[in-house]
């Protein structure tokens, strides 16, 4: 990936599509710790069990008590904002890019029917263009990708 076509795609109409397909072109490394982060905090909150140890899920309960809420029929609440603070505070990942991950996969879950109002896309893609305003922001992603080779520098990312 090159920082010129992250701020490109990030500029066209199409955005769920484009912010799909900058995943799709992720480096396995990257996807890999987005995804363990993303597990991780689906285990703190009890959506699901398995691949993390028991100690690690109750020492990050420990760490982060008001993550984990239930809803009034007594299942877990996935909450993005939360979802985002947990990615970045264990794994250092900037938050935007914890955000745009988290949303690209809102999108998948209300494209497949489980979220009943398709308008949630945009008011999901509206939110994190709202994000991507902060200039600085997204330079930390670029600088991030950039310190772990997983991103060629052609130039500067963002103009002011």
């Amino acid at each position: 990936m090159d920082a010129g076509k992250i701020v490109k795609r990030f500029a066209k109409s199409e955005f769920s599509i484009h912010l799909n397909e900058l995943f799709d072109d992720m480096p396995d490394e990257l996807e890999s710790l987005l995804n363990e982060a993303h597990d991780r905090y689906l285990h703190l909150i009890d959506v699901t069990k398995g691949n993390f140890s028991g100690s690690t899920v109750v020492q990050d309960r420990a760490n982060f008590p008001k993550m984990v809420k239930r809803g009034e029929s007594g299942l877990p609440v996935f909450d993005g904002d939360d979802c985002v603070e947990f990615m970045a505070a264990c794994y250092r990942i900037p938050e935007l890019l914890c955000r745009m991950f988290v949303a690209n996969d809102y999108n998948w879950i209300v494209a497949s029917g489980c979220v009943s109002d398709p308008s949630e896309i945009d008011r999901n893609n509206q939110e994190l263009m709202n994000h991507l305003k902060n200039t600085s922001a997204l330079e930390e992603v670029i600088q991030f990708l950039i310190q772990r080779g997983l991103l060629n520098e052609t130039g500067p990312a963002v103009s002011n």
